[in-house]
């Protein structure tokens, strides 16, 4: 179900904040979006990126960095649904 103008905004702009944090190099902002557990799982858009645990995740975030000297996003189209009794 779509997710209520609340909920929207609060998600929109933690995704905003990730993609911020990417486009600044900031790894310490970007790696707080990321449980420190050794299960978490990234996957990148080149097909040797996949991180599987903190550390590899982190690289996988220091090797994109280190590809780029600037980068920006722009948010168009979107959608938030939420699911269970909300």
């Amino acid at each position: 179900m779509k997710a209520d103008s609340k909920t929207e905004s609060e998600v929109m702009d933690a995704v905003k904040q990730c993609f911020n944090a990417f486009a600044m190099k900031d790894l310490y902002a970007m790696m707080a979006f990321f449980a420190p557990d050794p299960d978490i799982v990234v996957i990148g858009t080149g097909g040797d990126e996949r991180g599987v645990g903190f550390a590899e995740v982190q690289a996988i975030f220091e090797r994109a960095f280190s590809q780029f000297d600037e980068a920006s996003f722009d948010f168009g189209w979107h959608s938030v649904s939420i699911a269970g009794p909300y």
